[in-house]
Protein backbone atom coordinates (compact mmCIF):
# COMPACT_ATOMS: atom_id res chain seq x y z
CA UNK A 1 0.00 0.00 0.00
CA UNK A 2 1.18 3.55 -1.13
CA UNK A 3 1.90 5.68 1.92
CA UNK A 4 0.04 8.89 1.56
CA UNK A 5 1.56 13.02 2.22
CA UNK A 6 0.80 14.00 5.41
CA UNK A 7 0.36 17.25 4.07
CA UNK A 8 -1.98 17.53 1.07
CA UNK A 9 -0.46 19.52 -1.65
CA UNK A 10 -3.62 20.67 -3.58
CA UNK A 11 -7.04 22.43 -2.95
CA UNK A 12 -8.14 19.37 -4.84
CA UNK A 13 -7.33 16.77 -2.18
CA UNK A 14 -9.21 18.68 0.17
CA UNK A 15 -12.19 17.56 -1.93
CA UNK A 16 -11.31 13.64 -1.89
CA UNK A 17 -12.02 11.31 0.68
CA UNK A 18 -8.78 9.73 2.11
CA UNK A 19 -9.96 6.23 0.02
CA UNK A 20 -10.40 8.05 -2.80
CA UNK A 21 -6.61 9.75 -2.89
CA UNK A 22 -5.16 6.25 -1.98
CA UNK A 23 -7.20 4.70 -4.60
CA UNK A 24 -5.42 7.64 -7.12
CA UNK A 25 -2.05 6.89 -5.42
CA UNK A 26 -2.97 3.33 -6.01
CA UNK A 27 -4.20 3.82 -9.17
CA UNK A 28 -0.67 4.81 -10.37
CA UNK A 29 1.69 1.79 -9.51
CA UNK A 30 0.18 -0.41 -12.30
CA UNK A 31 -3.02 1.44 -13.58
CA UNK A 32 -5.13 -1.91 -12.26
CA UNK A 33 -8.44 -0.02 -11.17
CA UNK A 34 -9.53 -3.22 -9.29
CA UNK A 35 -6.20 -3.66 -7.56
CA UNK A 36 -6.14 0.11 -6.78
CA UNK A 37 -9.69 -0.14 -4.85
CA UNK A 38 -9.19 -3.27 -3.13
CA UNK A 39 -5.38 -1.82 -1.84
CA UNK A 40 -7.32 1.56 -1.11
CA UNK A 41 -9.30 -0.17 1.81
CA UNK A 42 -12.42 -0.08 -0.15
CA UNK A 43 -14.13 -3.70 1.17
CA UNK A 44 -16.02 -4.97 -2.54
CA UNK A 45 -14.20 -7.58 -4.19
CA UNK A 46 -15.03 -9.57 -7.38
CA UNK A 47 -18.14 -7.90 -9.52
CA UNK A 48 -18.45 -4.89 -6.85
CA UNK A 49 -14.71 -4.00 -6.58
CA UNK A 50 -14.83 -3.54 -10.56
CA UNK A 51 -18.26 -1.68 -10.83
CA UNK A 52 -17.13 0.34 -8.01
CA UNK A 53 -13.60 1.03 -9.22
CA UNK A 54 -14.86 2.20 -12.87
CA UNK A 55 -17.18 4.39 -11.21
CA UNK A 56 -14.21 5.87 -9.01
CA UNK A 57 -12.26 6.75 -12.48
CA UNK A 58 -15.05 7.96 -14.21
CA UNK A 59 -15.52 11.03 -11.67
CA UNK A 60 -13.76 14.05 -12.43
CA UNK A 61 -12.14 14.97 -9.20
CA UNK A 62 -10.55 11.42 -9.68
CA UNK A 63 -9.48 12.01 -13.36
CA UNK A 64 -7.99 15.80 -12.47
CA UNK A 65 -5.95 14.02 -9.64
CA UNK A 66 -4.81 11.39 -11.44
CA UNK A 67 -3.53 13.96 -14.18
CA UNK A 68 -2.01 15.62 -11.56
CA UNK A 69 -0.12 13.00 -10.17
CA UNK A 70 0.93 11.72 -13.96
CA UNK A 71 2.39 15.17 -14.36
CA UNK A 72 4.15 14.68 -11.11
CA UNK A 73 5.60 10.73 -12.45
CA UNK A 74 6.83 12.53 -16.05
CA UNK A 75 8.33 14.93 -14.35
CA UNK A 76 10.44 13.08 -11.94
CA UNK A 77 11.35 10.63 -15.03
CA UNK A 78 12.36 13.23 -16.99
CA UNK A 79 14.81 14.72 -14.32
CA UNK A 80 16.27 11.01 -13.61
CA UNK A 81 18.74 11.25 -16.34
CA UNK A 82 20.41 14.77 -14.93
CA UNK A 83 20.48 13.02 -11.25
CA UNK A 84 21.96 10.21 -12.83
CA UNK A 85 25.02 12.42 -14.42
CA UNK A 86 24.73 14.81 -11.09
CA UNK A 87 25.87 11.59 -9.65
CA UNK A 88 28.29 10.71 -11.37
CA UNK A 89 29.91 13.88 -11.19
CA UNK A 90 29.91 13.24 -7.60
CA UNK A 91 32.05 10.63 -7.54
CA UNK A 92 34.27 11.54 -10.82
CA UNK A 93 35.24 14.62 -9.23
CA UNK A 94 35.53 14.52 -5.77
CA UNK A 95 38.91 15.24 -4.33
CA UNK A 96 40.51 13.21 -1.73
CA UNK A 97 42.23 15.64 0.13
CA UNK A 98 38.55 17.77 0.70
CA UNK A 99 37.65 14.55 1.97
CA UNK A 100 40.63 13.97 4.42
CA UNK A 101 40.28 17.88 5.73
CA UNK A 102 36.51 17.47 6.39
CA UNK A 103 36.48 14.12 8.01
CA UNK A 104 37.24 14.97 11.81
CA UNK A 105 34.63 17.76 11.19
CA UNK A 106 31.67 15.66 10.57
CA UNK A 107 31.38 17.40 6.89
CA UNK A 108 27.79 17.88 5.62
CA UNK A 109 29.63 18.56 1.69
CA UNK A 110 26.83 15.90 0.00
CA UNK A 111 29.67 15.92 -3.13
CA UNK A 112 31.84 14.13 -0.55
CA UNK A 113 29.33 11.50 1.15
CA UNK A 114 28.47 10.64 -2.40
CA UNK A 115 32.37 9.61 -2.91
CA UNK A 116 32.12 7.43 -0.12
CA UNK A 117 31.52 3.73 -0.74
CA UNK A 118 32.21 2.30 2.92
CA UNK A 119 33.26 3.65 6.06
CA UNK A 120 34.54 0.78 8.65
CA UNK A 121 35.47 2.41 12.38
CA UNK A 122 36.84 -0.13 14.83
CA UNK A 123 38.90 1.07 17.97
CA UNK A 124 41.79 1.70 16.22
CA UNK A 125 41.13 2.91 13.09
CA UNK A 126 38.89 4.83 10.76
CA UNK A 127 38.81 3.13 7.04
CA UNK A 128 36.89 4.48 3.82
CA UNK A 129 36.28 3.13 0.56
CA UNK A 130 35.69 5.70 -2.28
CA UNK A 131 33.31 4.32 -5.61
CA UNK A 132 35.64 4.14 -8.07
CA UNK A 133 36.51 7.63 -9.46
CA UNK A 134 37.49 5.83 -13.29
CA UNK A 135 34.30 3.65 -13.55
CA UNK A 136 32.89 7.02 -12.62
CA UNK A 137 34.66 9.25 -16.04
CA UNK A 138 34.16 6.31 -17.72
CA UNK A 139 30.53 6.26 -17.55
CA UNK A 140 30.30 9.99 -17.70
CA UNK A 141 32.59 10.29 -21.20
CA UNK A 142 29.80 7.62 -22.64
CA UNK A 143 26.84 9.43 -21.57
CA UNK A 144 28.33 12.92 -22.91
CA UNK A 145 29.98 10.99 -25.74
CA UNK A 146 33.43 11.63 -25.58
CA UNK A 147 33.72 8.01 -26.21
CA UNK A 148 31.90 8.24 -29.87
CA UNK A 149 34.20 6.69 -32.87
CA UNK A 150 33.69 10.18 -34.69
CA UNK A 151 35.42 11.86 -31.52
CA UNK A 152 38.36 9.47 -31.29
CA UNK A 153 38.56 10.05 -35.44
CA UNK A 154 38.51 13.70 -35.21
CA UNK A 155 40.92 13.57 -31.87
CA UNK A 156 43.22 11.40 -34.39
CA UNK A 157 42.84 13.89 -37.25
CA UNK A 158 44.06 16.54 -34.85
CA UNK A 159 47.16 14.43 -33.57
CA UNK A 160 48.18 15.12 -36.69
CA UNK A 161 47.61 18.65 -37.38
CA UNK A 162 44.42 17.95 -39.33
CA UNK A 163 41.05 19.77 -39.08
CA UNK A 164 37.74 18.35 -40.21
CA UNK A 165 34.73 20.40 -40.30
CA UNK A 166 31.32 21.03 -42.38
CA UNK A 167 31.08 24.02 -44.42
CA UNK A 168 27.72 24.83 -46.20
CA UNK A 169 27.08 20.60 -46.38
CA UNK A 170 30.33 20.15 -47.60
CA UNK A 171 32.55 17.94 -44.96
CA UNK A 172 36.29 19.86 -45.57
CA UNK A 173 39.89 18.63 -44.17
CA UNK A 174 42.28 21.39 -43.31
CA UNK A 175 46.11 20.68 -42.81
CA UNK A 176 46.62 22.98 -40.15
CA UNK A 177 50.46 23.64 -41.59
CA UNK A 178 49.55 24.80 -45.15
CA UNK A 179 46.28 25.74 -44.62
CA UNK A 180 44.68 23.66 -47.94
CA UNK A 181 41.52 22.87 -47.83
CA UNK A 182 40.81 18.97 -49.59
CA UNK A 183 37.10 18.67 -50.39
CA UNK A 184 36.29 15.45 -48.96
CA UNK A 185 32.47 14.59 -49.30
CA UNK A 186 30.28 16.98 -51.22
CA UNK A 187 27.06 17.60 -50.38
CA UNK A 188 23.73 15.59 -52.13
CA UNK A 189 22.74 19.15 -53.27
CA UNK A 190 26.48 19.62 -55.46
CA UNK A 191 26.16 16.11 -56.77
CA UNK A 192 22.74 15.89 -58.25
CA UNK A 193 23.84 19.29 -60.28
CA UNK A 194 27.13 17.62 -61.62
Amino acid sequence: MVELPLRKSSGLEESLSLKQLAFCHEYMIDKNPIFAYIRAGYLGRGKVAEKESSRLLKLTKIQTKLQELKAQESSQVLDLPRRVVKEFEKIAFSRSPNLIENFGEGSNDNNLQAAIREIQVTQTDITLSMHDKSRALQALAQISGLNHDLNFALATLRKYGLHLYQENGTWLLSDEQHHNDIQLIESEVEEENS
